[in-house]
């Protein structure tokens, strides 16, 4: 996945969340990229995710070398839009909770706007996913 469509999956994510918090008013959280292998805040700066959670993004060697001039401290935003990053397509997008609400996410589980085929149906579980990057950077999904 490039970069415009990662824009686009954020956007929509976004749309969906603003949606989800006018339905349950008392919710109080944020979005989340997530994987097994890491997480961060919702975001298009790829300068934080590369910071944050590299294993976002395929090991390339563009991906080594932005990290290295992140890390130096001699990179720019600008200068990561132009670069080829191949971001992973199966990172959930997720909901934080700042203050866990058990009736509230239960609730959310069966909510149509929630991911139906990722999020757990069980009452052990506290994991809202609105779905997967490549799922929401569909021009459609903002409309689902």
């Amino acid at each position: 996945m490039n970069i415009e469509k990662l824009k686009t999956a954020v956007k929509n994510s976004n749309t969906v969340f603003k949606k989800i918090k006018e339905k349950h008013s008392t919710l109080s959280g944020y979005l989340v990229f997530s994987s097994l292998n890491g997480q961060c805040e919702l975001t298009d700066n790829m300068e934080k995710i590369l910071s944050e959670f590299p294993d976002m993004v395929h090991e390339s060697k563009v991906k080594n070398e932005a990290i290295s001039l992140i890390n130096k401290k001699a990179i720019t935003e600008q200068m990561l839009t132009k670069k080829e990053l191949d971001i992973k397509e199966d990172t959930f997008i997720e909901i934080r909770f700042a203050q866990p609400n058990l009736d509230l996410i239960f609730e959310m589980q069966k909510d149509p706007l929630v991911s139906q085929k990722h999020t757990p149906h069980t009452k052990a579980s506290i994991k809202i996913v609105l779905g997967t990057l490549g799922e929401l950077s569909n021009p459609e999904s903002e409309e689902e």
